[in-house]
Order: C-alpha cells, then structure tokens, then sequence
C-alpha cells in the first residue's frame, strides 16, 4: 500500500520567538479592548461586539501562552504497515516526528492485498 498525505491536529510547541510574538500580540489586543472600553461610554451598543470579539482573542492569546503550544492542521505522512504488519503511523512532513501510531482498519488491511 502507497505511502499518501493527509492532515492531522498536532501540538506544536511555541519557539521563545513565538512566544514573544504572542505576548505582542496579547498586548496590542489587550490595549485595543481598553480603548474599545472607552469608547463604550459614548457607542456602547455600537462596540459591545467589537469589545467582546477583543476580549475572546485576548482570552485565546492568553491561553496559548500559558499552554505553551496551540493545536493546528499539519501535513503528515500515513506509512502503512510500519513499524509492523497491520499498524499504520503518522509522521509530520515539516518534521519527522511520529505522531501517532495505531492499528490499520479492515478496509486499509484489505487495500493491502490488492496493491
């Protein structure tokens, strides 16, 4: 069976340079918001989206920043049966690293056959 690439949601660790950019970005948001906040008193109905919207990117920043990592959609490779007959792993194309590995299903065992 043919090697083929898919996507997967992967924890990616921040570099110290994301990390910082991250904290820019919180800043930049934060202060964004307070200046929403003060514009509220004379728009209040008109911005209480905007504000909102600001303070979930905030709380999302934030929360990145604490855990470190954020999950996205990463290439990766499916290597059929590795590391042994009837297992299939997922590999990250930007990396190598294995990110899983797991039993291949009837149907992929039966392609096997045929190939």
């Amino acid at each position: 069976m043919k090697d083929r690439r898919t996507y997967e949601s992967v924890r990616r660790e921040f570099t110290a340079d994301e990390l910082r950019g991250l904290g820019e970005e919180l800043a930049r948001e934060t202060s964004s918001m307070l200046d929403l906040e003060k514009k509220r008193a004379a728009r209040s109905s008109e911005l209480a989206g905007q504000i909102k919207a600001a303070g979930a990117r905030c709380a999302t920043i934030a929360a990145e920043i604490n855990n470190g990592y954020r999950i996205e959609q990463l290439e990766c490779i499916i290597s059929y049966n590795d590391p042994c007959e009837g297992r299939k792993r997922y590999v990250r194309v930007d990396n190598g690293d294995v990110i899983r590995e797991c039993d291949m299903d009837a149907l992929e065992r039966q392609r096997d056959l045929f190939e």
